[in-house]
């Protein structure tokens, strides 16, 4: 069964943070992910983006 994306709103790589968490356990658990936050990072090999995406 093919997962569905997950779309991280206000990731941030700073590692008290929920969303750098969040982002990290679904990673390890196979979900594909989708991140975005004020500034650019990586997040367990997931990039996090700035821009608006239409």
């Amino acid at each position: 069964m093919e997962k569905k994306k997950t779309l991280v709103i206000g990731a941030s790589a700073n590692p008290n943070r929920y969303s750098y968490l969040a982002i990290n356990k679904l990673v390890q658990y196979g979900h594909p992910v989708v991140a975005i936050g004020n500034r650019k990072a990586t997040i367990a090999g997931v990039d996090v983006d700035t821009e608006k995406i239409a």
